[in-house]
């Protein structure tokens, strides 16, 4: 995962030549829906783009959902997805779900689901052909 990890300048670089926006709506009942989203790149041929949606009744019901992408010049990319719920009586339930893909073609699939204190992660690595492989 180290070696995925973009440079502060890089970063920087897509927050000044990207775009984007948010909205909150009020809706029936007294909850509220709010969502956000980001993109950019820069002129070393990186991208990224990441988005939430959240969503309140008003009676104590919460979901929210999130996601994001990036890519860099030398063909290392990333997608991560992952959403999570309350319930007026406490009750939490999440999932995330995230792939990383490196230059060479290695990559990682993962997921981890949560509910209600008890978690659960399944995730592994493969070279380009597609065979298994350790991950480290």
């Amino acid at each position: 995962v180290a070696a995925l990890a973009l440079p502060a300048a890089d970063v920087l670089a897509f927050e000044r030549s990207g775009g984007g926006g948010r909205s909150i709506t009020r809706n029936e009942g007294g909850g509220v829906s709010g969502s956000a989203w980001r993109s950019g790149s820069n002129d070393r041929g990186g991208a990224f783009q990441r988005n939430r949606n959240t969503t309140g009744d008003g009676a104590g019901n919460v979901s929210s959902s999130a996601g994001g992408s990036f890519s860099t010049a030398n063909g290392t990319s990333g997608s991560t997805s992952g959403n999570v719920s309350r319930d007026a009586s406490g009750n939490v339930n999440a999932s995330r779900s995230s792939n990383l893909t490196g230059a060479n073609g290695s990559s990682y699939n993962g997921s981890t689901t949560a509910s209600n204190g008890s978690v659960v992660h399944s995730g592994g690595c493969t070279d380009a052909s597609g065979a298994a492989i350790a991950c480290r």
